[in-house]
């Protein structure tokens, strides 16, 4: 800025100097100051109005903005959130886990009844605070029917009752269906006694399930919950049948849930030898395991392939292959949808092949 100060110094001495004989020096002194001042205010003013002033929050203009307070640095990065923005995740109800058995995944699916007095879907939202009920005494031939969207594999449907006290069913038939139009026979039946019904029967695959009432009782029929299960996701074997390539040892010892009993090739590995289940029925699966006991540490298969069939003549391409290295050997592979598994050997061993326990998982 211009310092207007000695000009008005000059311009104040010279009209001293013309006015002789009176002492003019130092009121012109002080007026000199006084104007100088007023001209640096002025300009100050000036000044601060055309640059804005630095907000207390902001970090000082000649340092990094680094130094900012940690709330700054989130208010100019949100990809960082702080403790009051990190975003709480939205709870999903109803859909327990269905890996490698448990409850089926109820996503997506839907429920009808006979008597839609409240939502049949109630009873498929996980939520304790709702139910589905008939509104009124059991009747003979009332029935719930769930439609789980696909095929599923499962042992076992549970009814929970929840909070309406004395409103489970009576007695009951069970009924499962691949296009919810032929039923067939029941694939379980029996009388309810408590607040939560289970009801297992062999292993079933097919999209719905319809439980009918059988008996007529004075309290209503009430389910805050249904459920559907695979016990631990091993397939239920029964009706199961097996082969194999060598038969010195009957081949369902595999299968038949007894830990002593095995079959074997009592003979060396050969490349070509198999074994083959068949489960009666189209199956859906993503995995096997082969338990040759304890007793016979190495006579797992040191070199396999593992095909699948839904006819057990066409067996395609195999869906795994590998070499054992334990007395359990575990294969993972793709979902499948098949009645036919066989699995064959792939390479020449000294050792037996042994299978004390064969399990299919879902």
């Amino acid at each position: 800025m211009y310092n207007y100060a000695p000009i008005i110094w000059h311009y104040c001495s010279r009209s001293g100097r013309k006015k002789q004989g009176r002492n003019t020096h130092t009121p012109t002194l002080w007026l000199a100051f006084a104007l100088s001042g007023m001209v640096l205010l002025l300009g100050t003013v000036i000044l601060y109005a055309l640059v804005p002033l630095r907000s207390p929050g902001s970090p000082h203009p000649g340092k990094s903005s680094l130094t900012a307070e940690p709330s700054v640095l989130v208010a100019k990065h949100p990809m960082v959130p702080s403790s009051s923005q990190t975003p709480m995740p939205t709870p999903t109800v109803g859909q327990p886990s269905n890996l490698h058995g448990g409850m089926l995944n109820r996503l997506g699916w839907t429920a009808s009844a006979s008597s839609p007095n409240d939502l049949p879907s109630n009873a498929l939202d996980g939520d304790p605070s709702t139910r589905w009920s008939t509104g009124r005494a059991q009747s003979s031939g009332d029935w719930f029917l769930v439609d789980m969207g696909a095929i599923r594999s499962f042992s076992s449907i549970t009814l929970d009752a929840g909070s309406s006290i004395g409103d489970y069913l009576r007695s009951y038939e069970v009924f499962v269906s691949t296009d919810g139009s032929i039923w067939g026979t029941p694939v379980a039946n029996g009388n309810g006694s408590g607040q939560v019904v289970t009801i297992s029967f062999a292993n079933q695959s097919a999209r719905f399930i319809k439980v009918v009432l059988t008996a007529n009782a004075g309290k209503w029929w009430s389910i805050q919950e249904f459920t559907v299960s695979n016990a631990s996701g091993v397939l239920n074997r029964s009706g199961w049948i097996a082969s194999a390539s060598s038969s010195n040892q009957v081949p369902s010892n595999a299968i038949d849930g007894d830990p002593v009993s095995r079959w074997s090739t009592q003979q060396a590995q050969t490349a070509g030898n198999w074994f083959l289940v068949d489960m009666g029925s189209i199956q859906h699966f993503s995995g096997i395991t082969l338990d040759n006991g304890h007793s016979y540490a190495n006579d797992y298969p040191q070199g396999y392939q593992v095909f699948v069939s839904v006819d057990g003549s066409n067996w395609g391409n195999a869906i795994a292959s590998g070499n054992g290295g334990q007395s359990l050997v575990t294969i993972s592979f793709a979902t499948q949808s098949a009645r036919f598994i066989k699995v064959m050997l792939t390479a020449n061993a000294s050792n037996w092949w042994s299978i004390a326990e064969f399990n299919v998982y879902s």
